[in-house]
Formats: C-alpha cells, sequence, structure tokens
C-alpha cells in the first residue's frame, strides 16, 4: 500500500485522478454486475416457487417404456398458466428487486466518496497543510521553517516555489537588516565626526565673546580667528558633501593626498587647544 501511496504521489494531478476514478469505476462495474446476476438467479428461483395451473391437456397412449402409467395413457399440458407468490415470496421478490436497483447507485455514491477522501488524502492534504503552515510562519515574520513535500505532480512544484519565494524574503530580509545596521554605524560615525568641528566653532565664538569682554580682542586675533572658523566651516561643509549621498560603510571613497605634517599638527593643536580652554584644561604638546 505504501508503495502504491508513493507511484501515485509522484503522478500529475489530472492523471492520478483519472487512475483513481477508472479503478473505482471498474470496481463499481464489477460489483455491479455480480448484485444484478445474483439477484436475478434468487428472483428465478422465487419464481419457480409458484404455482402451475394446466388449463388445456391432451390425453395420449403411454409409451411401453413408461411402467409408472398403470393406465396407459398420458395427459399433456397444452396451455397452462402460473399462479401467484405467496405473500412471503413477494415481500421476498420485491426486496430482490429493490436491492438489485439500489445497490449499484451505492457502489456509485460510495466510490465517488473514496475516490474524494483518497485523492484529497494522498495527493492534496500534505502540500496544502504545508502551505498554510509556512503562510502562517510567513504573517508572523518567521522565516526559519522549511517546506519538506518532494513531489514531481504540480503541488510539488508550487511547494518549491513557494520555499524559493522564502528563500529570497529570507535573503532580502537579511540585506535590509544588514543595510539598517550599517545605516545605524554610519550615521553614529557621522554625529562623532561633526561633533568636533561644531565642538570647534561654539570654542572660537565663546574665545571671542571672552576677548571682547575682556576687551583683548585685537585686529590680528579678530583674523586669525575668523580664518580658523572659515577653515572649520569649509571642512564641515565638504564633510557634509562626502556623506550627503553615502548608504553605507564602503560607499565612503577614501582619497590619499599630501599634507605637511607641521601644518597638520599645528591645525589639531588649535583646536584641541580651544576645546581644553572651554573644558578649563590646559593642553601639552609634547615633541
Amino acid at each position: 500500500m505504501g508503495k502504491i501511496r508513493e507511484v501515485f504521489q509522484k503522478m500529475s494531478l489530472k492523471r492520478s485522478l483519472v487512475l483513481l476514478a477508472v479503478f473505482c469505476l471498474s470496481l463499481v462495474s464489477a460489483l455491479s454486475v455480480i448484485t444484478i446476476l445474483t439477484c436475478s438467479s434468487i428472483q428465478k428461483k422465487i419464481l419457480d416457487t409458484r404455482p402451475i395451473i394446466i388449463t388445456d391437456y391432451v390425453i395420449r397412449d403411454a409409451d411401453s417404456n413408461d411402467t409408472e402409467n398403470n393406465n396407459g395413457v398420458t395427459a399433456v399440458p397444452q396451455k397452462y398458466a402460473h399462479g401467484e407468490l405467496s405473500k412471503e415470496n413477494q415481500l421476498y421478490y420485491w426486496c430482490i428487486t429493490i436491492l438489485m436497483v439500489s445497490l449499484p447507485i451505492a457502489y456509485i455514491i460510495i466510490a465517488s466518496f473514496m475516490v474524494a477522501k483518497l485523492y484529497y488524502k494522498w495527493k492534496l492534504k500534505i502540500p496544502l497543510e504545508n502551505l498554510k503552515n509556512g503562510m502562517y510562519h510567513i504573517s508572523q515574520q518567521d522565516l526559519d521553517f522549511q517546506i519538506q513535500y518532494t513531489s514531481d505532480d504540480e503541488l510539488g512544484q508550487l511547494c518549491d516555489t513557494f520555499e524559493h519565494m522564502k528563500n529570497e524574503i529570507y535573503k532580502s530580509n537579511s540585506k535590509m537588516w544588514n543595510m539598517l545596521q550599517e545605516r545605524k554605524a554610519l550615521t553614529a560615525s557621522v554625529s562623532h565626526d561633526l561633533r568636533t568641528p561644531i565642538t570647534v566653532l561654539n570654542g572660537y565664538l565663546d574665545y571671542l565673546e571672552k576677548s571682547i569682554e575682556r576687551e583683548t580682542l585685537t585686529n590680528e586675533t579678530l583674523q586669525t580667528t575668523i580664518k580658523n572658523m572659515t577653515e572649520a566651516v569649509d571642512r564641515l561643509k565638504r564633510y557634509v558633501e562626502c556623506v550627503k549621498d553615502i548608504q553605507k560603510m564602503e560607499d565612503i571613497e577614501i582619497k590619499k593626498d599630501n599634507y605637511n605634517l607641521k601644518e597638520l599638527i599645528a591645525d589639531i593643536t588649535r583646536e584641541f587647544s580651544i576645546l581644553a580652554a572651554r573644558e578649563n584644561k590646559k593642553l601639552v604638546i609634547r615633541d
């Protein structure tokens, strides 16, 4: 039975349905023929129980071999008729007639039910349950499942397509999650890098404000401070333009350029001096 079911599952939906219907129809036909022949035989036996009424006969001389006829004559029936069945036999006869008609119809109904039941159980139940469970998992945003249904029929192909779709959704979600994580890291990096020039600008503004209060602000100091603030603003603009269209960390293009080390150290020292002054700390540079 298991091998038959396995072979049946590998067939296409149309072929398996036709095969199952032909098998059940053949079984119904055989049972119907057996039932009709059996009922007909029983009916004949019941009819044979009827009495025979002779209405006309002819007297003939008995044969010489007929030793049982003492009178030497024989009555040969010419016309006869069957009498009525007894009430009990009439009841039996009509019951057999009803069975002869109703049993084939019952066979067809039972066969139709069996075709539907077996077809659903062997061809539809497992793949439909797998697809239903798969859709439930997807609705719950759970992609950690697998549809295990191996068949060459249309539903097997549908299950394979569903599994492929689930895997593609899983890959897409994983890629989106990685992008979100990278965007989060990029945002944190941008926030950190933007904080430094903004803090430097605030430090220069505080320095100018305090210089004005102390009346120690000279024209040279003002020009130097404005120049440094302009450089910080330009650096801030360049950084914003650089990261404006960046989607992930890998998109950041690293460019190499020559730079004067003394000037770089002087710029860093100047900016960190402003930051240290805001925190009432002293910056010490050692060679």
